[in-house]
Order: structure tokens, then sequence, then C-alpha cells
């Protein structure tokens, strides 16, 4: 006969075991991917996968689809990965996605307020740019190699866990740090206006394009990567080392406090913008395929094109160039018959005086009035 005793162990014993079923059920039927729109906002989201996976609009309305193997063509969007729902009613919804083989979410433009892909472990490309998120856990998709979060409020992003990231795009959020240690395999960054005061990519010597214009950076280090891009413009920048940086094409370091920039190793440099510096001399004579140079607001007092036979745009106003000078920069520009061959030189000392026929004798077309506000540097 039972005793009270084993009764009561037994009582214990079944609670645990129905617990235990409880827990497990929860987990076996919690969605993939969750996200929450907001009130008088549709779905409308792309996926790419294997399987089926099984839609919770949040509204009662559920459908079961089977998913498309990724192709990176455009075209096949709108067709066999788009995914959309219309909601009646000023609520908010939450949809909930169930499947174990999406490899691909791009969810962009839907003012999503939360996003939950922790258990879709086997995603590996995610877009949510231009929403409204406010935090974003990726710590457990370890697959994700290409992540565009761009456009929210986040401020904050870990991306330790995942080392397989190839390319990764978080501008214009409120970022005000970004550990990239365990990111070796990083081969583009652009975290461009967050509020980043250091940038360590030390061990991201993959990283070919960088891009950390408008933050609070006082220093940078790419000594060891293989950059062909950088734009690290809108920073508190006093130095800038690129002398292992032989591979760069396109550099944008305006609007820093630059007061010296060697670019000597650089020759395969085609675009330079170093404007609104404190650049006093600027040498030039390695860089022979440049093509666009915008060196305007500095203290340059003197320029020598000799060696820049491929240049067609240069924008040097606002700078401590006299008469003498500015001649002498358009002896040393090329005469090749290139198209489009402009030259800006307003706001010089010399600028007034100068021989403007010189440089236009050899097809250049010289402004002498600003042109900043009517002529954008080309981001």
């Amino acid at each position: 006969m039972k005793t009270k005793s084993d009764i009561l162990k037994n009582a214990v014993h079944l609670t645990a075991i129905a617990l235990c079923m409880t827990i497990f059920a929860s987990c076996k039927n919690a969605p993939n991917i969750s996200m929450t729109v907001p009130p008088d906002a549709d779905g409308r989201f792309f996926i790419a996968g294997s399987g089926t996976i099984t839609i919770d609009w949040g509204d009662g309305t559920v459908e079961t689809r089977t998913l498309n193997a990724y192709n990176d063509d455009r075209a096949l969007y709108d067709t066999i990965y788009l995914f959309n729902h219309y909601y009646s009613g000023s609520s908010a919804h939450t949809i909930k996605i169930f499947g174990d083989n999406i490899t691909h979410l791009s969810c962009g433009f839907n003012e999503l307020i939360s996003l939950d892909v922790s258990k879709s472990k086997k995603l590996a490309r995610l877009v949510c740019y231009h929403n409204e998120l406010t935090d974003l856990d990726i710590s457990k998709n370890k697959e994700l190699t290409y992540l565009q979060c761009n456009d929210n409020q986040l401020t904050s992003l870990d991306v330790r866990k995942n080392i397989k990231l190839t390319e990764l795009y978080c501008y214009n959020n409120q970022l005000t740090a970004l550990d990239l240690s365990k990111n070796s395999a990083l081969i583009d960054l652009d975290c461009r206006n967050n509020e980043l005061t250091s940038l360590d990519v030390s061990k991201n010597t993959k990283l070919t394009e960088l891009y950390c214009f408008d933050n609070q950076l006082t220093k940078l280090d790419v000594t060891n990567i293989a950059l062909t891009d950088l734009g690290c413009s809108g920073n508190q920048l006093a130095e800038l080392d690129l002398s292992r940086n032989t591979a760069l094409t396109w550099l944008y370091c305006d609007n820093n406090q630059l007061i010296k920039l060697d670019i000597s190793k650089n020759s395969a440099l085609t675009m330079l913008c170093c404007a609104n510096n404190q650049l006093s001399e600027l040498d030039l004579s390695k860089n022979s395929v440049l093509t666009f140079l915008y060196c305007d607001n500095n203290q340059l007092n003197e320029l020598d094109f000799s060696a820049n036979t491929a240049l067609k745009y240069l924008m040097c106003e606002s700078n401590n160039l006299p008469t003498v000078a500015l001649n002498a920069l358009f002896e040393t520009l090329h005469n090749n018959t290139l198209e489009y061959k402009k030259v800006f030189i307003a706001n010089n000392p010399g600028t007034a005086d100068c021989d403007k026929s010189i440089a236009e004798k050899k097809g250049w077309i010289v402004y002498t009035i600003d042109y900043f506000e009517t002529i954008k540097i080309p981001y």
C-alpha cells in the first residue's frame, strides 16, 4: 500500500514531467522568426531557403508556402520570394514565421518595432534596413554572412558570434561602439553616421571597403588591411597612415583635422577628396592615374600636376594659391584630349589676376567663381 509520502513524491514527479513537456512543447512551437509591425502598417518581406514555412500574420490569417533557394537575381524578388499581407484595423500585429530552413530574410521598409531571428539558425543573409528597431540580437545566427541593418535606431550591435560575416552595413544608427575583433572574414564595412569614438579594424585583414564617415573618430589604423576604398570623412582625424594601402583607388578623408597627407604609396588612386583639412602641401607625383581631386578649403600654396595625366576634375578653391602659383599650376596641367576637363580656383589670393588662358589652351574649363554650392561632391 502506498503511503502519503509515496503519493506526494509521485505527484511531484508527474508535475515535473508535465512542466518539462510544457516547456518542450513551447520551445518546439516557438516561431523561427517573429516581427512586429506598428498600427496602420502592412507586412511585406522576402524569404528564401528550402522546404516549407508557415506564416501566422497575427490577425487570424495563417498560410503555408514552399520556399525557393536564394538567387541574387533582383527580378525574382517580386515573384518567388515575396510574401505580403494587408491589415485592416489600427492595432499592431506580430508576425510569426515557422520553418527550420530559412536562409535569407529581407524585411526592410516595414516600420518594424521588433525583430527576433534568434531561432533561425540557418540564416545567412539578413536585410532589415529602414525600420524602427532599437535592438537586434544576432548572437545565435552563426551562419550569417551578410547583414544590412542600416537606418534604424540601434544603439548597440554585437557581431562577435558572427564569425562568417563578410559584409556589414550598419550605417545611420546610433552606435557608440562596434567590436569587430572576431570578424576576420569581413570584406565590406559601412558604419558611417553613427556615434563611434573608436574603430579597431586591426583583425579585419580581408577588408577592402571601409566607410566610416561622420562619426567621432580621433584615430584610425588601417595599416594592415588591403583596402581599395576608404571613406573616413567627417571625423576628428589628425593623422592618417596609408603607406601600406597600396591597392587604394578611392579615398575620402575630407572634413577632418589633417595637417599632412602622404599618398606616395597609393599609386592606384583615382579619386581623392581631402577638402576641409589643414593641409599646407600635397605631393601628387606618384599618382599618375588620379582622375578626380577635391582639395579645396585647405592651406595649399602650390600644386604640381605634371605626373597626373589622367586628371579631369580639379577642385582647389579656397586655398592660399597666389597668382604665380596658379599660373604654374596651369602650366603643369596635361594637354590630353579628355572630355570635360574642369578646374575650380575661386577664393584664392591669385584668382583675379591669374592667366586662365594657359589652361584653356589645353582644353580645360577654368571656373573663377564659387561653384561649391552647386557642384556636389559625388559620395
